[in-house]
């Protein structure tokens, strides 16, 4: 679907020269920081963590026994057993070190590359954990055994990552990054020199002139990118027609379990729209849920739509059993709803979709367990 990128960018300009904020994002990221596990405040990360704690996190993803497959081979006791000894968990040290993304990289449950699946040719590889962009924080709290992979805290997750993936750096770069001037990327997959930045991504400035922003890369380097390049001053200003924008120009696209080819899952569909916003949602659904006020919850069909009915369009989700849905506002006499989906009922549809509850015959009211929203009044506060 086409979106006119002019209207976006004049979307987002007023968006910005806007004080009545509906979402409080310094209350909404205090409480995922302290409530929400594999969420951390990066920022504020200390340089040391004791070594039972590292351990304990370490230890915290056991083998799933569901997981026959490596590679699309059989996996023994003895290959399971090799992976969970590249934890390395006898060398752990309390100290932890610092560093940036090089580029798009993938985040995994065990130091490996090898999938790891129920069945052969499974498209969903368990050792995937999430995709993570360019130019991110990370807390570097563990280096595997082969002394190929760092075990990171992101400020969504934790898991193993390449270490050629990462450019270490020293406490005190590492602090400038979070009060530098940055940019967020407002739309999917911007090229700036040899990387592809997704949306939400966040990009130190070192300087801008009336067309021009001059950013800083991962290597230190420094590119000039036009102001109408799918960029903004981050963060950007919530408003409910800068994320609808936003979302249908995503429709179509794959799902994509972890995000391993690129694209989005349910759960990243909305950690990536909210992270233009400032939000640092956790990556999960389930995370997801505990996050924001409850509007409704295992009610009936008729609570279930009185509750939609109230809703702040594009901040109010709805929660299934391992998925997560944006609720889109009132169409009419129906309700719109996007998500990233693999299945859904009886029908395969592996993209981002949009749909009517209704005229759809989705029957979401009978599989819904929860409706949450993010937006609130000024006066409203996360506690």
């Amino acid at each position: 679907m086409f979106i006119n990128l002019k209207n976006f960018f004049i979307l987002i300009f007023f968006a910005n020269l806007s004080y009545a904020e509906i979402i409080d994002i310094s209350s909404l990221n205090h409480y995922i920081y302290t409530h929400i596990e594999y969420s951390a405040d990066l920022e504020h990360f200390p340089a040391n963590t004791e070594k039972d704690i590292k351990k304990r996190l370490l230890e915290k993803e056991s083998f799933d026994q569901r997981i026959k497959f490596i590679n699309n081979q059989p996996i023994n006791s003895t290959i399971i057993e090799n992976l969970l000894q590249n934890r390395n968990l006898s060398a752990i040290t309390s100290v932890n070190h610092f560093g940036f993304t090089k580029k798009r990289s993938n985040i995994k449950m065990f130091p490996t590359n090898a999938a790891l699946t129920y069945k052969p040719d499974d498209k969903i590889d368990r050792n995937q954990y999430s995709l993570i962009e360019p130019f991110e924080p990370v807390i570097i709290l563990h280096t595997s055994k082969d002394g190929e992979w760092f075990f990171i805290q992101t400020f969504f997750t934790r898991g193993w990552i390449n270490k050629n993936d990462v450019y270490n750096v020293s406490y005190n770069n590492f602090k400038r990054y979070f009060n530098t001037k940055k940019i967020v990327i407002v739309r999917d997959r911007v090229k700036m020199g040899d990387l592809i930045f997704g949306a939400g991504s966040r990009i130190p400035i070192e300087d801008e002139d009336e067309q021009y922003y001059t950013i800083i890369m991962p290597d230190s380097k420094r590119i000039r990118l036009k102001k109408d390049d799918g960029l903004s001053i981050f963060p950007v200003v919530y408003n409910s027609e800068i994320a609808k924008n936003f979302l249908e120009s995503l429709l179509n696209q794959p799902y994509d379990w972890g995000g391993k080819n690129g694209y989005r899952d349910c759960s990243s569909l909305v950690m990536d729209l909210f992270r233009i916003f400032g939000v640092d949602l956790p990556r999960n659904s389930r995370q997801q849920a505990e996050v924001g006020e409850i509007i409704w919850e295992r009610g009936d069909k008729k609570s279930f739509f009185i509750a939609l009915g109230k809703a702040e369009p594009f901040c109010t989700f709805i929660h299934m059993k391992g998925h997560i849905i944006i609720y889109g506002g009132k169409d009419k006499d129906d309700y719109l709803i996007y998500h990233a989906v693999e299945r859904f009922g009886n029908i395969s549809y592996n993209k981002v979709v949009k749909q009517h509850i209704i005229s759809d015959n989705t029957n979401l009211w009978s599989k819904a367990y929860r409706i949450t929203t993010i937006c609130r009044s000024k006066e409203k506060r996360y506690d």
